[in-house]
């Protein structure tokens, strides 16, 4: 199914539930859009972002080529479909991307080079309003898990958590159901 399923230990407690999970995900894509180019774009990137969070829970990182299978994708598939123009594209590449780059370096650690570069790709693939959505829920339910996680005593405050699989469930979200999320928020 992926790549973490071709090393040894293929299955891990970890790997099992990212498959059920996976396979949860592809039903539910495929009963929102049929086999058409949206299916196989979502497939696409739930497959990836399946990966890069399994590898970022496991290793604390996220690897560069995923990240750039991600933008290449998402750069192919938009302009071949023509869903998202390329401005669209740049400026969902550097809205969320630059302010989280400006803060790493103002505060040092605070967030990981592969964390940024996620979004960068992933708003590339997904354009400027989606990724917004994504970076907010994956905010929202970070928040939420750290929170447990402390007050469980599981981690401390300053216990650094791989962010990696937020982001992925926010894109991942912001993917399957950005644009009802935006209508119903400009709804209010």
């Amino acid at each position: 199914m992926n790549i973490l399923f071709l090393k040894k230990k293929a299955f891990t407690k970890l790997n099992c539930l990212i498959m059920v999970i996976n396979i949860i995900i592809y039903v539910l894509i495929y009963n929102l859009y049929g086999i058409t180019p949206r299916f196989i774009q979502m497939i696409f990137l739930t497959s990836i972002l399946s990966v890069i969070s399994a590898i970022d829970l496991k290793l604390n990182i996220i690897p560069n080529k995923l990240v750039c299978l991600i933008l290449i994708f998402g750069i192919v598939f938009n302009i071949l479909n023509e869903t998202i123009t390329l401005g669209n594209m740049i400026v969902g590449f550097f809205v969320i991307s630059l302010p989280l780059l400006i803060i790493s370096i103002v505060l040092k650690g605070s967030m990981g080079g592969g964390d940024i570069k996620l979004m960068a790709a992933a708003g590339a693939f997904l354009g400027w309003k989606h990724i917004v959505v994504a970076f907010f829920i994956a905010s929202v339910i970070g928040s939420l898990i750290s929170i447990i996680l402390i007050i469980s005593n599981k981690i401390k405050g300053k216990d650094m958590i791989p962010y990696g699989p937020f982001l992925s469930i926010g894109i991942l979200i912001a993917g399957l159901y950005g644009d009802k999320i935006i209508s119903w928020y400009i709804g209010i």
